[in-house]
Parts: C-alpha cells; structure tokens; sequence
C-alpha cells in the first residue's frame, strides 16, 4: 500500500440502499508526486469501506476518525470553471475556423 501523509476513516457519502445505515469508508490523503499531472495537489483515494468503526480500526489502527466528509468543496465561491486555472481569453494564436470551434459557449 502507498504510503499516506494521513489516513482517516469517516461516514460514507451514500446510504446502503439495503437498510439505509452510513457505512464508513477510509481514505489515504497525499500530494500527487512529482511526474505526475496533478503534481502538488492534494491527493484523496478511496482504501476500504467497513460496517462499524472497529473493523475499520482493526484494519487501519493509525487512521484519524472523522465525524464529516474529508472532501474538498471551494468555499471561495469559485466556480469549478475559475478554479481550473485556464484563461478567460483565448491566446494570441487561437483561430477558432482551423476546427470549427468557439471559445465562446454562446456562439
């Protein structure tokens, strides 16, 4: 297993559609390494999913329990558009009849 900066075990997003109870899941927090695309940025990856918090502890002694989700959402106001890094504008050098396409969405 790779190695975790931190790992936690919190209540799962989802009800099991069998009886409607929160299963708890555990996840490994990080930063991806270098080479990678995402170089840097915080890494969050699903390890195990488990009916109580002592088989998850049994399994991951270690890990940090959470009474919330560990999931990142901006609480900047940004939208997923301004957070993607990309300009506004299109570069110099963009011509959108070589493929037919707009950098407007609403031409």
């Amino acid at each position: 297993m790779p190695d975790f900066e931190r790992v936690t075990i919190e209540p799962a997003s989802f009800a099991d559609p069998r009886d409607g109870s929160r299963p708890l899941v555990v996840f490994g927090h990080g930063t991806y390494a270098r080479g990678s695309i995402l170089e840097g940025q915080p890494k969050r990856v699903f390890l195990a999913q488990f009916d109580s918090i002592e088989e998850a502890k049994a399994t991951y002694p270690d890990a940090e329990e959470l009474n919330y989700s560990s999931a990142f959402f901006p609480l900047s106001g940004e939208s997923l558009a301004d957070m993607s890094g990309l300009p506004k504008e299109p570069p110099s050098w963009f011509d959108p009849s070589y493929a037919g396409e707009s950098w407007d969405e609403e031409e």
